[in-house]
């Protein structure tokens, strides 16, 4: 189960990488699920436990907006999205780190 909280930018050791860019004035519904694959280079040897997903808004307009929910923004009431994975990794600096993420509509209302 996903967690949300704040993360500390000090906790994190890999690049950031995105994943999907979606334009919320014509996104449809059916496009809010898919699946993407993701590549992230390792910083710091340590144990992977959990991946931080987070999202960027950008309001163009008479003057331009952001909306960073990243852990190196300023905290917010946005919060990151924290999975944790069912199995330690022992990742080395220098490790590229490959996977896919899946986004799907939950069947919990």
């Amino acid at each position: 189960m996903p967690l949300l909280r704040t993360s500390m930018p000090k906790t994190l050791f890999s690049s950031s990488c995105g994943f999907k860019h979606i334009d919320i004035n014509t996104v449809s519904i059916e496009e809010l699920e898919f699946s993407s694959s993701f590549q992230l280079h390792i910083t710091h040897s340590r144990p992977l436990t959990a991946l931080v997903l987070y999202f960027s808004c950008y309001f163009d307009g008479d003057v331009s907006v952001v909306l960073d929910t990243s852990p190196e923004s300023v905290t917010t009431h946005w919060f990151q999205t924290v999975l944790y994975l069912r199995d330690i990794v022992e990742v080395s600096a220098g490790d590229l780190v490959k996977g896919e993420v899946e986004f799907v509509k939950s069947s919990v209302v």
